[in-house]
């Protein structure tokens, strides 16, 4: 849902750089990407910042403890993912890598259910009973980075705005009774790297 400048859109937050609103999913989109293109020298935005985005388009008050404690949620998310990506890379039994995974709705979706429970505790059960395995439905899987450049599509900017949108959509699906199917993240990863 998009709006002119004084229209009155629920929810959601100003598209960066517009003067627009747009409903939570778009403006995660758009501003994930804003986030990334202006980010110092080209570099990719801290997962930091992307959350703190994130926690704030959920409505959480700027500076409140709330934004840190859904910032933290998603960092250890991000950590579970990253040991789970070199695990299965190192796992691999042989030939390519035939694909890469894009893990950053995970920890974005960690973040939106702290923001939508207005706690952090119990963050790590939702997650393993079954937020992991409904955000890695919507996680993207693409040709491996490694020789082809990040600006392609999709580039490095609509996947970070892609993560935010899709990991607080895995809450909205999961507060709405969708369930992922079980072992969904770890399946994908296995199937992705060539991981047993």
């Amino acid at each position: 849902m998009l709006g002119r400048p004084g229209d009155q859109v629920t929810g959601g937050a100003e598209l960066l750089g517009t003067g627009l609103r747009a409903g939570t999913y778009a403006s995660l989109l758009w501003n994930g990407s804003r986030l990334h293109r202006a980010s110092d020298g080209g570099r990719s935005a801290t997962l930091p910042d992307a959350l703190a985005l994130l926690a704030l388009t959920c409505g959480v008050a700027p500076g409140s403890a709330l934004v840190d404690a859904a910032v933290r949620a998603g960092e250890a998310e991000a950590e579970l993912a990253a040991a789970a990506v070199r695990w299965a890379t190192d796992s691999r039994t042989g030939g390519p890598q035939v694909a890469e995974v894009t893990s950053l709705v995970l920890p974005a979706a960690a973040c939106a259910w702290v923001c939508s429970e207005g706690s952090d505790v119990g963050v790590s059960a939702a997650m393993d009973q079954g937020l992991r395995d409904l955000a890695a439905a919507l996680l993207v899987v693409r040709a491996p980075s490694a020789g082809s450049p990040t600006d392609e599509p999709p580039g490095d900017d609509v996947l970070l705005g892609h993560a935010l949108a899709a990991g607080w959509l895995a809450t909205r699906l999961a507060a709405s009774g969708v369930v992922g199917a079980p072992g969904s993240w770890e399946r994908t990863l296995a199937t992705v790297v060539g991981a047993p």
